[in-house]
């Protein structure tokens, strides 16, 4: 552009000479296509391995749920998938499964916040694998129904969780099923929490043991619970306020989901916006019968105002 503009090189000569740079790039880019897009695709889509079905190379991917599934390349040729964890690391492994031929993945747990590092795993990428078959343990008595709670490990998931034995009963199923801690060890201990009657385990982790009720709705957790933060939608009376009043929203999101609150904030509003009115007329009659002057709402006062406190003049 400078050589244009000193009138040392033509316009023309300057757009062919860069048509014909980026020609080269691009034929080269084009001989090379399918091994730019797999090197491209490759952060985004980890390989996992060969296919049993085709051979091909399986790869990581997300579907349009947001589900991760491993799929091999050679779709829609070749449909083979198998469901992967929603969290945490996946990473090829070395060597295949001895007793289906799959691959061997290694599954790292996403790290929680003030957690310590959770520890890989390594795993058949088929949940049907036998060798991914986890034997249910018993945890406790149903409070329901009386039958066993098992302690169930999903192998398409990778997560695990407390349900009563006769789940899938086909004459009165018991529903009865709890979430569980997903690291760590877990133990019946053979006790009963006192208040929802429901089993006692003890959870063991890095940071030591602790005995944990399995109902997640029981009033021990309750009162365990740390306190809402200020001004979170509560109930009238709540957090040493006065009965009847709230502390402020900390959101417009938070005000307009609790109808009460929005209503009771509305008047608290209006209430306090009644009571400076009345000490704005106050304070401006007081200064004029002292014969002097409000400059504080003598500014805003002009002809024909209709604010209330400029009619006392």
């Amino acid at each position: 552009m400078d050589e244009i503009a000193a009138e040392h090189a033509k316009r023309g000569d300057v757009v062919d000479e860069s048509r014909k740079g980026l020609h080269a790039v691009m034929t080269g880019l084009m001989e090379n296509w399918e091994r730019v897009k797999e090197e491209v695709r490759r952060p985004v889509n980890p390989p996992l391995g060969p296919c049993p079905a085709c051979g091909r190379e399986l790869v990581a991917r997300t579907s349009r749920f947001g589900t991760r599934f491993a799929g091999c390349t050679g779709y829609p040729e070749c449909r083979q998938t198998y469901s992967l964890p929603a969290e945490g690391k996946i990473e090829a492994a070395e060597g295949a499964c001895e007793t289906c031929g799959s691959p061997r993945v290694r599954l790292t747990p996403a790290r929680r916040k003030g957690a310590a590092e959770p520890m890989p795993v390594e795993r058949c990428i088929d949940p049907a694998c036998p060798t991914n078959y986890v034997e249910p343990v018993p945890i406790g008595t149903c409070p329901n129904c009386s039958g066993r709670l098992m302690l169930i490990h999903n192998p398409k998931t990778g997560k695990r969780f407390v349900r009563c034995e006769n789940y899938d009963r086909e004459e009165e199923p018991c529903k009865t099923s709890y979430p569980v801690p997903q690291r760590g060890d877990i133990k019946p201990t053979g006790g009963v929490c006192e208040p929802c009657g429901s089993p006692k385990v003890v959870v063991e982790t890095r940071r030591g043991p602790w005995e944990v009720c399995l109902d997640p709705d029981c009033t021990t957790k309750q009162a365990t619970k740390k306190p809402r933060r200020a001004g979170a939608a509560q109930g009238p009376g709540q957090d040493g306020l006065e009965p009847g009043r709230l502390a402020p929203p900390m959101s417009y999101r938070g005000l307009l989901k609790n109808s009460d609150y929005r209503k009771l904030w509305v008047s608290q509003a209006i209430s306090t916006t009644g009571d400076w009115l009345i000490i704005g007329l106050v304070i401006d009659l007081a200064a004029k019968l002292s014969g002097g002057s409000s400059p504080r709402w003598a500014h805003s006062c002009r002809s024909g105002s209709s604010r209330p406190w400029c009619s006392v003049r």
